[in-house]
């Protein structure tokens, strides 16, 4: 029984192999889906080998390049840090009033451009064609400077809370 499973097996792998063989002389060119992939490979390998050597480090600094002074770059926490380190209050209460007081010229610039438009939007009712087409472009023209001053609050408002306050500058 030992001996039949044996030459079963055996003439299972002589059969695949003589398949293999008689695929491969009906059709040549099945040999290429093997042997493209695997030259391909060891091209690859023999490239990536070679270049790897070739590669040189970075060297050392250069003379010149151990002249130049690092300069720090000039983000939020570098112009900040002495005025921390040193405590100085009274830079960051110049900045709050700073910031208070841009925030108190756009209230007072959106009062004013309310006034008009309340006014304009007044004549727009008028009897009289030519002062109803003022208005309806003074109208116009005033509720996008409103709305330009909304966006310069929003904006306001998003650097004081994310950008930590950089003082109005608008």
């Amino acid at each position: 029984m030992l001996r039949s499973y044996t030459s079963r097996r055996r003439g299972l792998r002589t059969s695949i192999l003589n398949l293999f063989f008689s695929n491969l002389i009906a059709y040549p060119l099945l040999i290429f889906r093997f042997l493209i992939p695997v030259v391909l490979l060891f091209i690859m390998v023999f490239l990536v080998k070679r270049y790897s050597k070739k590669a040189v480090p970075d060297d050392y600094p250069s003379e010149q390049q151990k002249r130049e002074s690092f300069q720090t770059p000039n983000d939020y926490i570098s112009t900040e840090y002495p005025h921390v380190k040193n405590n100085d209050i009274d830079y960051y209460l110049r900045l709050i009033e700073r910031e208070l007081d841009y925030a108190d010229n756009i209230l007072s610039s959106y009062k004013h451009l309310l006034k008009m438009y309340r006014k304009y939007d007044a004549m727009s009712h008028s009897s009289i064609t030519r002062r109803r087409k003022r208005a309806a472009v003074k109208k116009e023209e005033l509720f996008e400077e409103i709305v330009r001053i909304y966006a310069r609050l929003g904006k306001l408002k998003y650097d004081i809370v994310v950008a930590g306050g950089v003082g109005g500058k608008y």
